[in-house]
């Protein structure tokens, strides 16, 4: 295989060209041509009269009409309301069969999807749509990339929101007007602000959440993961209800225990292990592989890694891999023959560079 099979670059996976549905002869309003434009500018493939409304105009309308923040609020709202759904793309199976090479811990959920994925084919216009799932693993597994990258292969655009450091359940949706931060929601405003109805959300460290009991996070979540009732997803800010039916969601989690059972019961739930030997030498050839595919210098290097250097790097969670190939590049590019072959040494040069630790106190600080 050459390297472009084993690590493409998922861009190309943006290049095919919209579906326009025959007979609409409808000429669009300009918000819907705008709409339409930036579709065919991030280049995903969609069904033109396959999509929602996210919220009810005549609605919207009522519950403005004697707003005290009419005209902040109708800003927000500037475009039309309907979402076309991202269509799935012949290639996207090929994809999620190299990120199983490159997430080899991964490779159950990705299953997962991809049956979900044959069964909407079986239809006349298949849309990426796939149920809410959780990642459940330790930190440094690699389930963000992962993720980031999910949504790349899929030809979606990817929006992420962490639980961690998210202080009350108006953060997703919204704030009441009564208060004089009053804002929207991040689901509203992703809806607004998106061009189609099937994102991927990503919730980070949904075991997390520390915020105050007077402030339930739970109960946004609740809503999102069932189909029916993301449908009516509110916004206090606005008093409305949108239709969130459409996304796509993927959180992580490090022990299921602190999250609420009503949560958990509605997410498929995948254990990802540390990688064993064989599955970490495959994440590390494909980081590899992917680092020299990205840059312009990469053809300069060999393309194979020592043994060595496999079993060095294979020992190393994930995240780290491609900062210590990286600078192993770096330390290897001075004054070496081409095509260049990264040596155990490289990685040596690459430690020595890391600041000694201090003394006492100033030891838990060294990294500052």
């Amino acid at each position: 295989m050459t390297s472009k099979e084993l690590n493409p670059d998922f861009s190309d996976l943006l290049v095919e060209d919209s579906v326009h549905e025959a007979g609409n002869t409808n000429k669009p309003s300009e918000n819907e041509t705008n709409r339409l434009s930036e579709l065919k500018r991030l280049k995903i493939k969609f069904y033109s009269n396959v999509g929602l409304n996210i919220y009810d105009q005549d609605k919207l309308n009522t519950a403005l009409k004697s707003e005290k923040r009419f005209s902040q609020k109708t800003k927000y709202m500037e475009g039309t309301a309907w979402r076309s759904h991202a269509a799935i793309k012949q290639s996207v199976f090929s994809y999620l069969e190299i990120l199983k090479s490159r997430f080899a811990n991964f490779t159950g959920v990705l299953e997962a999807i991809e049956g979900e994925l044959r069964l909407e084919c079986l239809g006349d216009k298949p849309i990426v749509t796939f149920t809410p799932k959780l990642l459940l693993g330790p930190p440094g597994v690699g389930k963000t990339r992962f993720c980031s990258e999910l949504a790349k292969a899929l030809g979606i655009p990817f929006y992420s929101k962490s639980l961690a450091t998210m202080t009350a359940g108006f953060v997703l949706s919204g704030m009441s007007d009564c208060w004089s931060d009053a804002r929207p929601g991040f689901i509203s405003t992703v809806l607004l602000n998106g061009c189609i109805a099937n994102p991927l959300i990503f919730f980070d460290e949904i075991d997390k959440s520390h915020a105050d009991s007077r402030f339930e996070t739970t109960m946004p979540l609740l809503a999102l993961f069932e189909h029916h009732s993301a449908e009516q997803f509110e916004d206090e800010y606005f008093e409305l209800e949108f239709n969130a039916s459409g996304m796509n969601f993927m959180a992580t989690a490090n022990d299921a225990s602190l999250i609420p059972e009503a949560v958990l019961s509605r997410l498929d739930v995948f254990n990802i292990e540390i990688p064993d030997a064989a599955q970490s030498r495959s994440i590390v050839n494909s980081i590899y592989s992917e680092i020299l595919s990205q840059h312009r210098w990469g053809k300069y290097f060999n393309g194979h890694l020592n043994e060595e250097i496999q079993l060095y790097l294979s020992e190393l969670p994930p995240r780290n891999i491609r900062q210590k190939i990286l600078s192993a590049c770096a330390n290897a590019a001075r004054g070496r023959d081409k095509p260049i072959q990264l040596r155990s040494s490289d990685f040596e040069k690459e430690n020595k560079h890391k600041p000694k630790p201090g003394i006492g106190f100033l030891a838990n600080h060294s990294g500052y």
